[in-house]
């Protein structure tokens, strides 16, 4: 994958929940948050990874990088195995997703290439000398098997769910009534 999950949806969250979170965030973590709009457009990276032997793109948007997971493998027809710890994310949006109690893994995250690739390891180096980041986070299987795996454990992808961004939205109109 190309870049890191949940950017679009923490840039979001640290602008319209700024009061909330500078009670127990520092201003720099939520300046830095805000800054991730800038980093949304991932087109160059889309292209020259297709030039460097991509052999699938897809944006990670809405529902997050799990949703983007499902609509991968159902497109494709396979499983897969994926490394929870091998995805990227940054630590300002694990901090502003602790406070929220959001999973950042089903937050927005535009600017963010899930990409197969016959050697994405070749691809991510590939990449990575351009000055795009990017990381292999697991492998395409032959069964329908769509795993997730978190050091010992083992746990499968469920169906996609509500994007994070939305059910927070939502779940504090609720409450506000």
């Amino acid at each position: 994958m190309t870049g890191f999950i949940a950017l679009e949806g923490t840039a979001r969250l640290a602008k319209e929940q700024r009061e909330r979170l500078l009670e127990t965030l520092p201003e720099e973590l939520l300046d830095d948050a805000e800054s991730f709009l800038n980093y949304l457009s991932r087109v160059p990276e889309a292209a020259v990874a297709i030039k460097h032997g991509a052999t699938a793109v897809l944006n990670v948007g809405d529902g997050g990088i799990m949703t983007a997971l499902w609509h991968l493998a159902e497109y494709s027809g396979t499983g897969m195995r994926v490394g929870l710890r091998d995805i990227p994310v940054k630590q300002e949006t694990i901090e502003i997703c602790e406070v929220l109690e959001i999973n950042p893994y089903h937050l927005l995250s535009g600017g963010c290439e899930l990409l197969t690739a016959d050697n994405g390891y070749r691809l991510c180096s590939d990449l990575k000398e351009l000055g795009f980041d990017a990381a292999v986070i697991g492998h395409i299987t032959s069964d329908n098997d769509k795993a997730i795996i978190n050091g010992e454990g083992t746990g499968f992808l469920n169906r996609p769910q509500m994007d994070e961004y939305i059910r927070f939205h939502r779940q504090g109109a609720e409450l506000t009534f």
